[in-house]
């Protein structure tokens, strides 16, 4: 292959991945405005969702020399763990983007019943005319030649979305070549858990390791995919086409899911939801579960919620997923 059709073929995967991840957030914003999105705040050990994140983008700093630092933290919030995940993750992003040298910082701090989380960075930062113009959609103040390479300027959209339907309030102190601070203020949790865990026995960088999925979808090539994926992160993975089958399997094998992924549209008019309904009474258990759906419309996403489980837009980022998995496996360990 020569030099040319190489190049050809990297500009193609660029524009495919710059349009799959407009696609998604433009989902997220879509599933926003409907109101279909619904907190469901509950404890949070601080430092568990810093491990994550720390993990996640460590790789992603150090490729641009940068240092990233989270301060550790024995504080408690109250939260949704999905939402405000999301959130600190944007912003990372962010930080890490318009950050060409240094470092990035996050970190906390008690304030009367509250707590501030701080995301920190040494980059170029906003003068203070445009900082309230960083969180409307398709602003990037760095861009004005709207490069796609350099973000799609939804990012803080979502960030700004979140922030008020969690009741956090954000607000950013920055000026030019001076950096930036974002600082998100979330309600401080008064009691403990009942659980036997402690913050650093919480930390689930290997908790996918042998846990037990469930895949059902109906196209063969989406399940190869995902059991690839799965099968890499060390989960022990099962994948049927319909309910049916995932039945006939688990009546004649001594093995039980410890979480089912589902496609939500599935052959013959069934559902997700119908589906792991039917599993479950096989099972006679109560499975935890996570529908994936390819449907933007907002009756749809609407109709998918409903079922009560979390749910995942098609394409699903591998980062995605896994930081849901990772939040299923934490109510897991809670539950048990």
């Amino acid at each position: 292959m020569n030099n040319d059709l190489l190049s050809l073929v990297d500009k193609t995967k660029q524009s495919y991945s710059a349009l799959e991840d407009l696609l998604d957030v433009l989902l997220d914003i879509s599933k926003l405005d409907a109101g279909v999105i619904q907190p469901k705040p509950e404890t949070i050990f601080l430092q568990q969702t810093f491990d994550n994140l720390h993990q996640e983008f460590e790789d992603h700093a150090h490729s641009k020399d940068l240092t990233l630092r989270f301060h550790p933290t024995g504080l408690l919030a109250i939260s949704d763990p999905i939402l405000l995940s999301r959130i600190l993750r944007n912003l990372i992003s962010n930080a890490i983007r318009y950050t060409d040298s240094g470092a990035i910082l996050i970190g906390c701090r008690y304030k009367m019943d509250s707590i501030i989380i701080e995301v920190r960075d040494s980059g170029r930062g906003i003068p203070e005319e445009k900082q309230t113009e960083i969180f409307k959609e398709f602003r990037q103040i760095d861009n004005p030649e709207r490069d796609r390479s350099k973000g799609l300027g939804l990012g803080l959209a979502i960030v700004d979305r979140l922030s008020y339907l969690l009741e956090h309030q954000i607000e950013v102190v920055s000026s030019p070549g001076k950096g930036s601070i974002f600082k998100l203020q979330v309600p401080i949790a008064t009691t403990v858990p009942d659980t036997p865990f402690s913050p650093q026995e919480l930390s689930i960088s290997d908790k996918l390791t042998g846990l037990k999925i469930l895949a059902i979808d109906d196209e063969s090539s989406i399940l190869d995919g995902m059991k690839h994926l799965l099968t890499g992160w060390g989960c022990s993975t099962t994948v049927a086409e319909n309910s049916e089958q995932a039945c006939a399997f688990l009546k004649s094998h001594d093995w039980q899911p410890d979480i089912i992924l589902a496609d939500y549209r599935l052959r013959d008019g069934q559902t997700g939801a119908e589906a792991i309904k039917k599993i479950n009474e096989c099972l006679g258990t109560d499975t935890p579960a996570i529908i994936i759906t390819g449907d933007t419309a907002p009756d749809r996403i609407k109709e998918a919620k409903q079922s009560g489980y979390p749910l995942l837009h098609k394409p699903i980022q591998p980062a995605r997923l896994r930081s849901v998995l990772q939040q299923q496996v934490i109510k897991l360990d809670l539950r048990n």
